[in-house]
């Protein structure tokens, strides 16, 4: 009996997984456990998100499935589909009374996840950062905190501009994102900016307000960034306006 419980328990995750939604209903009708974790403790909800299948999750999610409920990892069905880019499947979470706020093992909320999967998902698929965009402006529009850093100190926007991403970062501050916020290593998103040698979100920081001669918890300034990279432009840039 256990070993026949197993088997349908994995039987059951593949046919999220791949969307085998007739399999999906007769497994469950047939008296699957639909909260059957497997070796990494994801349950059938998340492998559904993390095959991108929104008609397996809103049959899962019809039927009971929890939404909260995580992985070893500390992810929940919105991290999965946050870290998929899957904006459909991270609205009918949300608008099913998903956590737009929950924190991963690393303090990583669903937000920080589409924001770091910008980059791998462009280069591998292709899909435009406008895609993305959506996602992060939904996220935001549905209450996640713009300004609550992760367990390094760092902001939606500090992430965003890690990975270049002008156009999120412009939206970010146009929401309120903090300019001038400090992570751990007293670094502030223009020092990230100037660090990644990326001219365009230099000027939008400073244009937003960004200070120009903010010091790190090594006494480093933008200015002196930009003079060990040698870039003439952003050091002719930030030293006409400061």
């Amino acid at each position: 009996m256990k070993n026949g419980a197993k088997i349908a328990s994995a039987v059951l995750h593949e046919a999220c997984h791949n969307g085998h939604l007739e399999v999906v209903e007769f497994l469950i009708t047939n008296g699957a456990n639909i909260e059957a974790i497997d070796h990494t403790e994801r349950t059938p909800l998340h492998s559904a998100c993390d095959g991108g299948h929104l008609d397996v999750v809103q049959y899962l999610v019809k039927r009971g499935a929890r939404l909260e409920k995580t992985d070893k990892r500390g992810w929940t069905a919105t991290h999965f589909a946050a870290n998929k880019g899957d904006v459909q499947i991270i609205k009918f979470l949300i608008e099913n009374g998903a956590d737009i706020n929950a924190m991963d093992d690393k303090g990583y909320s669903p937000l920080f996840l589409t924001m770091e999967d910008l980059p791998r998902h462009g280069l591998q698929t292709g899909a435009s950062a406008n895609g993305y965009l959506k996602i992060v402006e939904f996220l935001i529009n549905k209450g996640a905190p713009i300004n609550d850093p992760d367990k390094h100190g760092n902001t939606p926007l500090d992430t965003a501009i890690y990975y270049e991403h002008e156009e999120v970062a412009a939206f970010l501050i146009g929401k309120g994102a903090n300019v001038n916020v400090t992570n751990q290593t007293g670094s502030t998103p223009l020092h990230t900016a100037v660090s990644n040698e990326s001219f365009p979100i230099v000027k939008l920081l400073v244009e937003k307000g960004a200070q120009t001669d903010a010091a790190d918890n090594n006494g480093c300034t933008p200015l002196h960034i930009a003079v060990g990279h040698n870039n003439f432009d952003i050091v002719q840039f930030l030293v006409e306006k400061g």
